[in-house]
């Protein structure tokens, strides 16, 4: 993970990378949001955060039609991390409960996927550096009371399976453990 991390940190603007602290807290830029944060405890060794929906850069790419809104949202944040020996990118976005916000997240995970997967064709190519054995999982962390609550490390919260992807719906404001999902 470590020659990952030095790729992405020549890659990645520096003003959209997330600072590491003992608990690594996403924060929603949008202050009508209910779902405000979520903090990670349990991620150890090296990592990799950004935000792809920074306030400062208002869609993914100046080369998409800046007027197609469903192409240019990314998701939150972007963690690329070693947990038990294996890579995972873990896509998070920060939702509110109605089943709108829940599918237009959709769209902005899938979309962080594809520029994922760009980042991820420049680690190989100019770090020589494989990334086809790296898992993507994607995070949903929003209000909605039916959402999973991983605040332990004891339960593993199973994800969904989507067109092939393996979605989380979980509760947000609040800590969670990333030993609460079960990644595999």
């Amino acid at each position: 993970m470590n020659k990952i991390v030095q790729q992405l940190t020549e890659i990645i603007n520096p003003h959209a990378v997330i600072g590491k602290n003992p608990l690594l807290r996403i924060e929603e830029t949008n202050a009508d949001s209910k779902c405000r944060y979520v903090k990670f405890k349990g991620i150890k060794g090296q990592y990799f955060v950004f935000k792809l929906d920074h306030p400062n850069f208002k869609r993914i790419s100046n080369y998409l039609n800046p007027h197609n809104a469903d192409i240019n949202k990314g998701c939150d944040a972007i963690i690329y991390v070693e947990v038990n020996q294996m890579k995972y990118i873990l896509l998070i976005e920060l939702k509110s409960e109605s089943q709108s916000g829940i599918a237009k997240a959709k769209k902005q995970l899938i979309n962080s996927e594809f520029f994922v997967n760009y980042l991820n064709e420049l680690i190989n190519c100019y770090g020589k550096i494989r990334t086809d054995n790296i898992k993507k999982r994607y995070f949903i962390f929003c209000t909605r009371p039916g959402a999973s609550n991983p605040t332990d490390n004891n339960h593993k919260i199973k994800p969904r399976i989507e067109d092939g992807r393996k979605i989380y719906l979980c509760r947000c404001n609040q800590t969670v453990y990333l030993g609460s999902f079960d990644l595999t």
